[in-house]
């Protein structure tokens, strides 16, 4: 099974949304091409925005780590931030680790749309918390 790893933490929930949605596109594809995939923002998204936002990135790397684990390979999909993303950091940590292998993915290669990207690089200036 494919672990979809993406930055997702930012201070503009339009940020946090666009990136929701581009990683969903993308676990989509992935699935549609007959593999099994877990993408934690596409998982963890909708709980946040209905009540489970308290947790902090702590404790979501702590819940995504037990489906990490039984995940065989990390794909990165390099949407704007990916490479600055803390989160993303630790996920390819945590492969490097268990010798698990990396694949880093351009966005437009598993189906993330134009209007997306587009939305992303408009806020490149924001930052990551």
């Amino acid at each position: 099974m494919i672990y979809l790893a993406s930055p997702y933490t930012h201070p503009s929930l339009y940020v946090r949304t666009l990136r929701y949605a581009g990683v969903t596109k993308a676990a989509a594809f992935i699935m549609n091409s007959w593999e099994d995939v877990f993408s934690p923002i596409t998982n963890g998204h909708p709980m946040q925005m209905n009540g489970v936002d308290k947790w902090g990135m702590r404790r979501w790397l702590d819940y995504d780590k037990q489906f990490f684990d039984i995940c065989d390979k990390l794909w990165v999909l390099m949407l704007p931030g990916w490479d600055q993303s803390p989160g993303v950091a630790k996920e390819m940590g945590w492969a490097a680790d268990s010798k698990k292998l990396i694949t880093v993915m351009r966005p437009h290669v598993v189906g993330v749309p134009d209007w997306v990207m587009e939305g992303l690089r408009k806020h490149d200036g924001l930052v990551e918390e």
